[in-house]
């Protein structure tokens, strides 16, 4: 009777589209699967952002637009206009303003340059080092076109090292809409690659079997869509595979044979995969009947029901009767049997949400509406904020069209009459419910969370947004966090941004609870961790300048210690940071810049003093003007740090006071080009290889590869 329903609701030609990108998507999928070793961890509750992520300054072209089921009249545009600057960035740890670290290559495990706030809510397990290349279910995007949407981008360097990603959206009749997103980044040839060495004061480098990883995510949505009614089913599969060599074995016999000598890893069979599959369905109600006015007050109803199954293991089987000496080396005090070493958890966790929300809009002329709706900075500063501070508005199709009848707007007359949202005020409550088992048997644990918020914009240069959350029962009552941000506009001078968090969390469940080959390891008795954070951000963006002044204090931090087992800190943690993007055009001529400074008090938490990005390139139509063409030089500096090392057995990254990682600049040379909605790049990087006197590391101990080419393809379709 249902599949009767959708085949009367869909014609044979708009399967097509979608017949062939699910097909592609689950093929890839497939395939990938039946190839050890690793998969995706993390908490949807407990999720890393880039407050200092901006995006382009020009106005799509193309008409593209997406939003998200928990904001679904905040409208983000698919830019076409123009190469960006992240386009030749295909990792995903440098798709963004300031980078994470990995292991040597793309698809392993990922630490921030800088310091940023998590969102934490209810139970959190702790497995994070993969988040980064994760789709969660709230980031599952919706379209508004009526036309099937495809974006396709692959990027590789050889046949198994590469990336590939692809999105679909479109909407049918009878208000259903399909989403699909797909990524994959994978390096599994396991030949050793060249890394950069003393190739200034000798004729030979070295080589490194480093690690490797292949990171699969996949989110599909399906948007239904009535007059009062509005339903959003996602679901999420992210799964990761990692191949942990532990990096360089310092104590190993390096061995020469031709032009590079190799050094040894620290392990041979070491595997991670972590795998997640989340289901979540959020449908809205309007309890006031529809208004064609848009400006009384409507009242409105909501209820998300989320279902997540996770599995993370790690294992080192060892080879022989006993343990390696560098097994021994590693693993130190976590070698408790001498067959090998493993850590198994699985966590199955409902949790349903209810809302009751209302919402005023006011009247504005188109004009001023437009301008707030399509500033960059506007726009960058909305979508890169955590959930909690993201707005969401009456949900109904009077706003989404409004929204989408404003990109084509520039006919309209300038004293046209636009309604937006005023105000808006919700309560709710939040039941978690989690089963983790970590081979000694099954724990459960209860969360009721109370939830509140209320923004309000009494004109268009001032938007005021606040969130709060309460545990009130459960494994972590007593847990909260409140926090505000105020945007404030100065028209054609620039415009001001003040956030503010306070939150207190429980530690995870890793710090607290670890059980390795079946033994209990620690069970500990943290208290909860108190954090602050304060920011201003400026924004000029007629000058192309940003600046971002942060401050963050924490009690009672919990780390990793140089054992890597958790530890809570004795004393207070602040950090200070300056976030400044500075972009200069002379004619063809950019030099977009990005720099931070950030000093932490206390040794406990390891990051750069100075961490830079820097771009200088030339661009301009060729070719009778029909090509947009950009070459140039990213350039990334790090100043010399304790990088932190990493456990692949708990996934985590701990302290090392060993060596620190040098300052080391690392070089790459581009070509873009693009032609209507096709893309090209080519790249090489690192090309400072040759010529800088020591192998560069992001993460200790795990060199990055030398001067590698790669290439990248995207091409956009709308049919």
């Amino acid at each position: 009777m249902i599949s009767n329903c959708f085949y009367k609701t869909l014609k044979i030609n708009d399967l097509r589209p979608i017949v062939t990108t699910i097909g592609l998507v689950f093929f890839t999928t497939f395939a990938a699967a039946q190839r050890p070793p690793t998969d995706v961890g993390g908490n949807a509750n407990s999720s890393p952002f880039d407050s200092t992520q901006q995006k382009e300054t020009e106005i799509d072209t193309a008409n593209i637009s997406h939003f998200f089921a928990e904001t679904p009249a905040v409208s983000t545009p698919e830019n076409d206009s123009l190469l960006d600057r992240n386009f030749q960035q295909y990792d995903p740890t440098r798709h963004r303003a300031l980078d994470f670290f990995h292991l040597g290559m793309p698809s392993t495990a990922a630490y921030p340059s800088v310091y940023q706030p998590v969102f934490r809510r209810g139970l959190d397990v702790g497995f994070h080092a993969f988040d980064i290349y994760q789709i969660r279910n709230a980031d599952v995007p919706f379209y508004h076109q009526t036309k099937a949407f495809t974006d396709v981008f692959y990027s590789g360097a050889g046949q198994q090292n590469g990336l590939l990603n692809a999105k679909f959206g479109r909407q049918f009749a009878n208000g259903i809409s399909l989403s699909i997103e797909y990524r994959r980044v994978f390096n599994s040839n396991l030949t050793t690659l060249p890394i950069i060495g003393q190739r200034l004061f000798s004729s030979s480098g070295y080589s490194f079997d480093a690690a490797r990883g292949r990171q699969v995510a996949l989110g599909i949505g399906i948007w239904i869509h009535r007059e009062r009614y509005d339903g959003y089913f996602t679901f999420t599969s992210n799964i990761a595979n990692q191949l942990d060599r532990g990096g360089v074995d310092t104590t190993a016999t390096v061995v020469s044979s031709g032009q590079y000598s190799s050094l040894a890893a620290f392990l041979t069979d070491a595997v991670t995969r972590h795998e997640k599959f989340e289901y979540s369905y959020l449908q809205y109600l309007k309890l006031t009947r529809r208004d064609s006015t848009g400006e009384k007050r409507n009242f409105l109803a909501s209820h998300q029901i989320t279902f997540r199954d996770a599995n993370y293991r790690s294992s080192d089987p060892f080879t022989s009767a006993a343990p390696r000496h560098q097994d021994s080396l590693f693993y130190g005090s976590f070698l408790n049997d001498t067959r090998g070493l493993r850590v198994a958890l699985r966590e199955l966790t409902l949790e349903n949400t209810f809302n009751l929300s209302t919402t005023k809009a006011r009247a504005v002329r188109n004009a001023a509406y437009q301008k707030v709706q399509t500033d960059s900075l506007t726009i960058n500063l909305k979508n890169n904020l955590p959930t909690d501070f993201k707005t969401i508005p009456t949900n109904n199709s009077t706003q989404a069209d409004s929204l989408k009848t404003l990109r084509n707007s520039s006919a309209k007359s300038k004293n046209q009459i636009e309604s937006v949202v005023n105000d808006w005020f919700e309560v709710g409550l939040v039941h978690q419910f989690s089963s983790i088992n970590q081979e000694l048997g099954a724990k459960t644990f209860n969360n009721l969370i109370l939830r509140g918020r209320w923004n309000f914009t009494p004109n268009d240069n001032l938007k005021v947004e606040t969130y709060a959350h309460f545990n009130i029962v459960g494994h972590n009552v007593g847990d909260y966090r409140l926090s505000g941000e105020a945007f404030l506009n100065w028209k054609n001078i620039g415009n001001l941004t003040l956030r503010a968090v306070n939150q207190l969390y429980a530690p995870t469940v890793v710090q607290s609870d670890l059980v390795v080959t079946q033994r209990q390891f620690w069970q500990t008795d943290f208290k909860k961790t108190l954090e602050t954070n304060l920011s201003a951000t400026l924004a000029v963006p007629r000058f192309g300048f940003s600046a971002t002044v942060a401050y963050a204090l924490l009690n009672n931090v919990v780390y990793f210690d140089t054992k890597a087992q958790p530890a809570q800190a004795n004393a207070p943690l602040s950090i200070l940071q300056l976030i400044v993007n500075q972009n200069f055009t002379v004619g063809h001529w950019h030099f977009d810049n990005s720099v931070a400074l950030q000093k932490p008090t206390e040794k406990f938490l390891r990051l750069p003093d100075l961490y830079s990005k820097n771009s200088f390139y030339v661009e301009g139509k060729v070719f009778k003007k029909v090509m947009l063409a950009r070459v140039g030089v990213d350039l990334r500096y790090a100043s010399a740090w304790f990088a932190p090392s990493y456990m692949p057995l708990t996934g985590q990254f701990f302290v090392q006071e060993t060596a620190t990682a040098a300052a080391h600049p690392s070089l790459d040379v581009f070509l873009s080009l693009k032609v209507q909605s096709f893309r090209f790049f080519i790249k090489m990087e690192n090309l400072l290889g040759d010529y800088v006197g020591s192998r560069y590391e992001q993460i200790f101990n795990n060199p990055t590869p030398e001067a590698i080419v790669r290439f990248g393809i995207s091409w956009r379709l709308l049919n």
